[in-house]
């Protein structure tokens, strides 16, 4: 997805930050995928007026200087599809190395149940698992957090995709990302975020909401009790736990157990 890093520069550029260290946000890490082909935007946090160097396999060097609250960002000129990289940032004395870099096709994947719905469960799941073995496909989980505030950072990792590590992966994500790169023949990158159950309106900030006349009947009816996210993280897990029961006794649950994969409900 093109635009993926565009869109999280200016979410993380309009939040406080942290001080006094080298920091990058976790979607940057060894064996990330970053998008061939187009300036790729580097960003994260060091001392306050703190030169930061960004240097790739040792050559393409790009240079600057952080802001009064610790922020920077660079970006990275064009690259081609292929790998593997170096990436090192340095600031004073300070330095990050990611390896095992690649360049290529960036998706993020984001949904509701159905791309929530993990590999594990599809038709055929044994042998699709045993046969995922694609090193140059790398998948990232965004980790479930309810909040009404936009957040400078998310919890995950970049994974191989291995049999290993593609079971609890989003189905419909696994499919998609191995079409594209056996067609395409380059490194893909998957960002999964996903959350069963949750409407559009518990995608965007409260101020968007807010700001439009149309959503006024949203926001007249956001229950209350979800503002506070640890109730709303609660409530969404026994969601998710009554509508895998309902799977279940409906007989539906993994599609590969219905006829032609059609479920009637």
């Amino acid at each position: 997805m093109r635009g993926l890093f565009s869109v999280l520069t200016l979410v993380c550029l309009g939040l406080g930050c942290a001080q006094g260290q080298l920091k990058l946000l976790s979607v940057f890490g060894d064996h990330m995928v970053l998008q061939c082909g187009l300036h790729v935007a580097i960003w994260g946090w060091a001392k306050p007026d703190e030169e930061v160097v960004v240097v790739l396999d040792g050559q393409v060097e790009v240079k600057t200087k952080s802001d009064g609250q610790g922020r920077w960002i660079v970006k990275l000129s064009p690259q081609p599809a292929g790998g593997p990289h170096e990436l090192v940032i340095t600031a004073g004395n300070e330095k990050i190395r990611f390896t095992d870099v690649f360049f290529g096709e960036v998706w993020l994947c984001f949904g509701q149940s159905n791309m929530a719905w993990t590999l594990k469960l599809t038709q055929n799941a044994p042998k699709e698992i045993s046969e995922a073995n694609y090193p140059q496909i790398r998948i990232f989980v965004v980790g479930q957090a309810a909040t009404l505030k936009p957040q400078n950072d998310c919890k995950g990792e970049w994974l191989i995709c291995t049999p290993e590590t593609v079971a609890d992966f989003s189905a419909v994500a696994y499919f998609f990302g191995r079409e594209i790169h056996t067609s395409l023949r380059v490194p893909v990158d998957l960002i999964g975020s996903y959350w069963g159950g949750t409407p559009a309106e518990a995608w965007m900030d409260m101020e968007t909401l807010k700001s439009e006349p149309d959503f006024e009947p949203i926001v007249k009816r956001f229950p209350h009790h979800l503002l506070d996210s640890e109730t709303f993280a609660k409530a969404q897990a026994e969601h998710d736990q009554a509508m895998a029961e309902w799977w279940k006794k409906s007989g539906a649950y993994g599609f590969g157990q219905q006829k032609r994969g059609v479920v009637k409900a």
